[in-house]
């Protein structure tokens, strides 16, 4: 069981970044510098600003010096609750779980609830962001979070690692992403699946995303609410995007007054070689 302080934005329950005993960061320079099969099962995560923050080396081209390996859950699925920033000031983004630089990683059969309570920032309840040609696995995971923000928007599940991809995957599959709440929007937007990388395989299946609230009738709420958001793409050969079986029910948008907004169930800026729906 790990119990942070919310009121340090620079707490993790758990962590993974290059720094040496000083806090100097440091980088790997051979494959025997960068982090591999780091295993994180079973574990309870508390009061953190983040739940669990994994950043490797920004490393050139072969991007051999990628962090490898991650394994988040498979065996057994942590539980991070009251993550966040709520009940302290802050301006910084709120992750959940973050990785960043890694070649491959699973996050699988967590439970996640992320709250950043009145503070206007940007939240994730997971994001994977950069990780040129990385294969990653989110599967399983249960997901909540509630936003205080106004112009900013709260995510779910965000994807941005696997872009330029020529034989990997990723798979965003059998989630429940539930009672996630946007309490007093203005202009910002609730994505319960955001997807910005240009993976060769992406399987978007089985996923159930319910009981999702945007406003609470004290604002405009006048930003958009987006089931799942892909603007991911690939024109190679036998690449292949599959997203099937997803289930979206009970959006609610409450305003101050009647006015404009979008409600998506699925949006889609472009596609795959082979793109199957």
């Amino acid at each position: 069981t790990f119990q942070q302080q919310k009121s340090d934005i620079y707490s993790s329950c758990i962590a993974s970044i290059n720094r040496d005993a000083a806090g100097t960061i440091t980088n790997p320079s051979t494959t025997d510098g960068r982090h591999e099969y780091v295993s994180v099962q079973g574990c309870t995560m508390n009061n953190s600003y983040n739940g669990m923050y994994f950043q490797g080396y920004s490393a050139p081209s072969p991007y051999d010096l990628f962090d490898h390996f991650y394994n988040i859950g498979n065996v057994t699925g942590n539980t991070l609750t009251n993550i966040g920033s709520e009940g302290v000031t802050n301006t910084n983004i709120v992750y959940g779980g973050f990785a960043q630089y890694l070649d491959s990683i699973s996050i699988n059969n967590n439970t996640i609830r992320v709250n950043n309570g009145t503070n206007s920032v940007t939240m994730y309840g997971i994001l994977l962001s950069t990780g040129i040609n990385s294969s990653a696995n989110v599967i399983g995971n249960t997901i909540s979070d509630t936003s205080g923000a106004t112009t900013l928007q709260m995510t779910a599940i965000g994807n941005a690692m696997g872009g330029t991809g020529v034989d990997n995957t990723v798979n965003i599959q059998n989630n429940t992403i539930t009672n996630c709440v946007y309490t007093a929007p203005t202009t910002g937007n609730s994505y319960l699946i955001y997807l910005s990388a240009n993976p060769f395989n992406l399987n978007v299946t089985g996923n159930v995303i319910r009981d999702i609230k945007h406003g609470d009738g004290s604002s405009t709420a006048t930003g958009s609410m987006y089931g799942v958001y892909c603007l991911s793409s690939n024109s190679t050969s036998g690449a292949t995007y599959t997203i099937s079986n997803n289930s979206l029910d009970n959006f609610t948008r409450s305003q101050s007054a009647p006015g404009s907004g979008n409600m998506v169930g699925l949006y889609f800026t472009s596609a795959a070689f082979n793109t199957e729906m």
